[in-house]
């Protein structure tokens, strides 16, 4: 697949909140107050539950907690490279952050996710995440 143009790619970026670009894709995903963000997360009853490598986001600790999560509950997760077009297709959308925790996208370029709220394993996933930070991690005062 061809690149994308820097003309395509900044109108991409401007045209979203908060966009990922993943090299080779043009992946975005629009999630407005989730700070922060290190990747992208989509469901489907096809594709399963899904996240971009890092060469499109950073290998950071939210991720790798959502990782984590998913592995002790049983959620076999795919790592690659996804389309914007999947994207808009897939059942559930969220995206990981240090500042957003999970937090689901329920549209996309106008677009409504899903059935337009956060699906069951974005809320089953995030609320194992309240609960491992609820337990684990540093006080930083």
């Amino acid at each position: 697949m061809a690149r994308p143009s820097l003309a395509a790619a900044t109108a991409l970026v401007l045209a979203l909140a908060t966009t990922v670009l993943v090299p080779r894709l043009a992946l975005a995903a629009a999630a407005p107050g989730a700070p922060g963000i290190s990747s992208a997360w989509t469901t489907g009853a096809k594709q399963g539950l899904g996240t971009s490598t890092t060469a499109a986001c950073p290998e950071g600790i939210t991720r790798q907690a959502v990782l984590d999560l998913a592995a002790s509950a049983g959620l076999p997760v795919a790592v690659g490279d996804y389309s914007l077009i999947q994207l808009y297709a897939a059942d559930e959308v969220f995206v990981t952050g240090t500042m957003g925790g999970l937090t689901p996208v329920l549209t996309i370029d106008g677009r409504q996710i899903g059935e337009g709220k956060p699906g069951p394993v974005t809320l089953r996933l995030t609320e194992m995440f309240a609960q491992l930070t609820a337990t684990s991690g540093t006080v930083v005062c």
